[in-house]
């Protein structure tokens, strides 16, 4: 059985909102008390790429909010913790335990 669920959610999940999602921990530990045995458990991206994507909605989201638009210094800062993330994501795996897209779970 192949299992995959939100790690998070944000409301433009509405109206299909009913968890916040599930954690690592979730299926290491409801899984096998259950009687499958988990053959694979990857994680959708992980903390840096979440905090990523989130940064790369700002101007759009201040724009919708009736907010001031980023300057060019502010949109040359987001540019720049963007790419300290994206390094970040690519050399820290564990950092998925606390914040990812989701978890693609292999069962039997």
């Amino acid at each position: 059985m192949i299992i995959t669920t939100p790690s998070s959610s944000m409301t433009y999940f509405a109206h299909y909102n009913f968890s916040t999602g599930f954690s690592k921990f979730f299926y290491e530990n409801y899984l096998p008390f259950f009687g499958f045995e988990i053959n694979q458990l990857i994680p959708n991206e992980n903390y840096f790429s979440a905090i990523s994507q989130d940064l790369k909605r700002i101007p759009f989201l201040a724009e919708n909010c009736n907010l001031i638009k980023p300057n060019r210094i502010q949109l040359w800062s987001i540019n720049v913790l963007q790419m300290l993330l994206e390094k970040y994501s690519y050399t820290v795996a564990k950092s998925s335990e606390l914040l990812c897209f989701g978890w693609h779970c292999v069962v039997q």
